[in-house]
């Protein structure tokens, strides 16, 4: 992937893995990947990197191009329909999607559940990810 035409995918494909719920499911101590926490690596990146990338007044990659990257990057737009059986037993077809949603997560410092941030689900970091959050919240 050329990191000057699709910089946010360029950036996301060197930390992240994949997007897999099945595999999300078999990781014992798998934590969600905190939206903005992402955010903060990529851009934190875009820097080591040299790669330009848009961020609005926060210094932030907008939520929406954040979240288009991700679609894009793991084929998660819409038009893959999924089979969904609901907790009533009733079968529907669906239309692949992705959103960020709401999920508790825990303090760093606390190591309890504090809030519910916007969480991207089902995406595998790889340790680089983990390292520079490391480093991003010394």
């Amino acid at each position: 992937m050329d990191k000057h035409t699709n910089p946010i995918n360029y950036l996301l494909s060197l930390v992240i893995d994949e997007h897999n719920p099945d595999k999300v499911d078999e990781i014992e101590d798998y934590q969600p990947i905190v939206a903005s926490e992402l955010n903060q690596v990529l851009v934190h990146l875009s820097d080591i990197h040299g790669v330009e990338i848009e961020v609005n007044k926060k210094g932030e990659i907008k939520p929406n191009v954040l979240l288009s990257a991700i679609k894009k990057e793991f084929d998660l737009f819409n038009g893959e329909s999924v089979l969904t059986v609901d907790t009533d037993g009733n079968s529907y077809h669906t239309i692949r999607q992705y959103t960020t949603h709401p999920q508790a997560v825990k303090s760093k410092q606390h190591n309890k559940i504090i809030d519910y941030e916007r969480c991207c689900p089902n995406l595998i970091a790889n340790d680089k990810y983990y390292q520079i959050l490391e480093e991003l919240f010394k």
